[in-house]
């Protein structure tokens, strides 16, 4: 049996070339140039595959390798990937129960200090309240020097509790933002944000109106026009519909 000889890449490399010119001069101008553009249409299934046959020798074996490599580098890294997870995961827990801790202990004080400054509020104007009366009773009596000056500290204790106001609260953190090592480097705290996409026809369309009315970016969806092209051609939808436009191209199918 006569074996077959293999092109080398010269040759399939040459080959291509010679099918790029050649398409290159073609131009249709009427029925017998296109039945000769037509004509020549075979010739790219070919050469596309004698290209395709002779990297496929290269790259198999290739492949085969490069696969045995992936998979003995996967076998190396799950436990470890599998450990980082885990340890990563029980440093989050503990990062996630101290920051509820905390802010539990800063609610907590805030109250308090909320309490507090009702209560010297209180305090303030109440002063304010007798010395108005004191100033009253001085009046009546004639006084008028020293009823101005209880009218002027009910005035002075009624903006003292006007400025009483609780400010931030912090409570410093258990776990600090970064722990560095003395050999270098170091471990940061992050907040991360889980994202579960909608599934419920009503969730979905929830999300969709948001992007309506601007609530949310049209960038956070990604539309797939190969999906979009199937619904088109399985309901024969050309034109625009549904907010797309459906461009009918003609084309033709090769068998070489």
């Amino acid at each position: 049996m006569t074996e077959t000889l293999k092109p080398t890449e010269e040759e399939v490399t040459a080959q291509a070339l010679t099918l790029v010119e050649s398409a290159n001069n073609l131009t249709i101008t009427d029925q017998k140039s296109y039945d000769n553009a037509v004509a020549f249409l075979p010739s790219f299934s070919k050469g596309i595959k004698t290209i395709t046959e002779y990297f496929k020798g290269i790259k198999d074996p290739a492949y085969a390798s490069w696969k045995a490599i992936v998979k003995k580098e996967k076998e190396a890294l799950a436990p470890v990937e599998t450990a980082d997870k885990y340890v990563r995961g029980i440093v989050g827990d503990y990062i996630d129960e101290q920051d509820r801790i905390q802010k539990i202990a800063e609610e907590k004080e805030r109250g308090r200090l909320e309490n507090e400054a009702k209560a010297e509020t209180k305090r303030l104007k109440d002063i304010a309240v007798r010395a108005e009366e004191s100033a009253k009773k001085l009046r009546e009596e004639g006084n008028e020097e020293q009823a101005e000056l209880k009218e002027q500290k009910a005035e002075e204790k009624r903006e003292e509790s006007e400025s009483v106001y609780v400010g931030p609260v912090a409570i410093e953190a258990t776990v600090q933002k970064m722990t560095r090592f003395a050999g270098g480097g170091s471990v940061s705290k992050k907040k991360d944000i889980k994202v579960i996409l909608p599934t419920d026809k009503k969730d979905i369309k929830e999300l969709l109106q948001a992007m309506i009315d601007d609530l949310v970016p049209l960038t956070c969806v990604q539309f797939s026009e190969n999906r979009l092209k199937a619904f088109a051609k399985l309901n024969e939808i050309t034109g625009k519909k549904h907010g797309v436009i459906f461009q009918a191209k003609s084309g033709v199918n090769v068998r070489a």
